[in-house]
């Protein structure tokens, strides 16, 4: 993940969010505090959680049958305020982080 200024011009952070397997961002938000909210799918075992509501992995990443993911975090990029698993031993699908979180404007 990488977070630009508003006009593009400037990094603010880039920061790497995953695990031992494949992980992929399917949606990303900003609240109006720059809070970053990222859905996903993940068949890392490892993937990061912090105050997660599902721990561990439910999946079953040796045949392709991952976990959601929903992930939030803090505005300079350097910490997680939270992440965790959403999923069983299925196929998951995820679905879009409204852009209008917190207030935020759409991306």
């Amino acid at each position: 993940m990488a977070q630009l200024t508003a006009n593009g011009a400037d990094l603010r952070y880039s920061t790497y969010l995953g695990g031992n397997g494949g992980d992929v961002g399917l949606s990303i938000a900003v609240d109006r505090w720059g809070q970053a909210y990222v859905t996903g799918s993940t068949s890392s075992t490892d993937f990061p959680t912090v105050k997660p509501v599902q721990p561990a992995f439910g999946g079953n990443s040796e045949y392709g049958r991952g976990d959601a993911f929903i992930a939030k975090l803090t505005a300079d990029g350097r910490a997680l305020s939270y992440s965790t698993f959403l999923g069983v031993a299925v196929v998951v699908r995820t679905v879009p982080v409204s852009p209008w979180i917190g207030g935020g404007k759409p991306l």
